[in-house]
């Protein structure tokens, strides 16, 4: 989430990119993070998160959490944005590396020993370098999303949430059954962003309520009624299941439950779209065009789930940072969606709540559970 004044320059961030402060005067300058030496990476990386305004941080952060991004826009409902990025294509093709800052202290280990608080402080932020601009980033107003019908698909977000609450991980206790109604209407609000972008937000936004098992008992009529209120199997990607898509298990940050439930449906779904059983399934619908689609998608990738035991290979991988190890084995947190987060003055927002009151309610539970701030 940005709004006009994050970073403190309302010429930082805008629909068409996110500027770090190291790029303020020269956004074409060619400099990726692997132009970097260890010493500026580690001391730019805690630089930035420590908001010192000696060194230009040459990164923006992100949150992979769609329900907290939401939160926090409502600090600045009529005029903040929800801007995302495809995390896959923007490593891929511009250049910009991705980085979990949980990572951050066990690949650089005795060069960022006495960093530790500060990684751990915001260990659920992800850092990307450089300028981010072109197709794999869009933005939408906050405004917009509401007028398109947000507020009636997620109500708690008409008032002020407190993003940083005690329970900025969880979402709210009651289990929501989908209706088709509801997909519709997600999928419709979905369209005010590009295609490439519409299914998995449709999904993000899917995820924001908690349910049956976090998605895990989706019957296979059910998941067609998402595919095909998504517009269809062409538009599930296929990698959302594959062994070295970001779903796989390491990347999410598993105390947010929205991640954790956007994990379940996304695999489910690429399952029911092009893993086994998929061929006869279509074939039963007698749609000819999408049984050659899964043959042709299964001998170009082979796909295949997450390894338990590949993933723990890469996790206690000791290759060095200018392999690129952390881009690739800890980049983004899921495909085509990444939140960007920044506070009025380009400081972190503090746990606290920016508002004069001593408590602020957490309108996403009721009047039960209470945020306790100070003045």
């Amino acid at each position: 989430m940005w709004h006009p004044l994050s970073g403190g320059d309302p010429k930082l961030n805008s629909t068409k990119r996110i500027v770090p402060h190291a790029f303020r005067k020269d956004i074409k300058l060619k400099r990726t993070v692997y132009d970097m030496t260890m010493t500026e990476f580690v001391e730019n990386t805690t630089a930035h998160l420590r908001n010192a305004e000696n060194i230009l941080s040459e990164f923006s952060s992100w949150s992979a959490s769609p329900r907290f991004a939401l939160s926090y826009a409502t600090m600045h409902r009529s005029s903040s944005f929800i801007a995302i990025i495809d995390t896959e294509t923007v490593q891929k093709y511009d250049n910009n590396g991705i980085f979990h800052v949980p990572a951050l202290q066990q690949v650089f280990g005795t060069a960022a020993s006495m960093r530790g608080a500060i990684y751990g402080t915001y260990d659920w932020e992800y850092l990307v370098h450089g300028v981010i601009e072109g197709k794999h980033y869009q933005a939408v107003s906050f405004k917009t999303l509401c007028d398109h019908g947000l507020i009636k698909q997620l109500p708690e977000f008409s008032d002020y949430v407190h993003a940083w609450g005690p329970y900025m991980h969880d979402l709210p206790p009651l289990v929501v059954p989908y209706t088709k109604k509801e997909l519709q209407e997600l999928n419709k609000i979905a369209q005010l962003l590009p295609p490439d972008f519409r299914a998995v937000f449709t999904i993000a936004l899917f995820c924001c309520k908690r349910r049956t098992s976090f998605g895990a008992r989706l019957e296979e009529n059910e998941l067609s009624e998402i595919v095909d209120a998504l517009g269809g199997r062409s538009k599930v990607p296929p990698d959302w299941n594959g062994s070295r898509s970001v779903v796989c298990d390491g990347i999410y940050d598993p105390r947010f439950q929205d991640n954790q439930q956007m994990v379940i449906v996304m695999r489910a779904l690429s399952a029911h779209c092009w893993g086994k059983g998929a061929r006869n399934r279509v074939m039963n619908e007698g749609n000819a065009d999408a049984v050659m689609d899964i043959l042709t998608e299964k001998m170009r990738s082979a796909t295949v789930d997450c390894d338990i035991s590949e993933e723990a290979n890469l996790n206690n991988s000791n290759s060095s940072y200018d392999s690129g190890y952390v881009s690739q084995n800890y980049g983004g947190a899921d495909r085509r969606r990444l939140h960007h987060l920044h506070d009025e003055q380009g400081t972190k927002p503090s746990r606290k709540s920016n508002t004069d009151e001593d408590s602020t309610s957490d309108s996403s539970y009721g009047d039960k559970r209470t945020a306790t701030t100070k003045k």
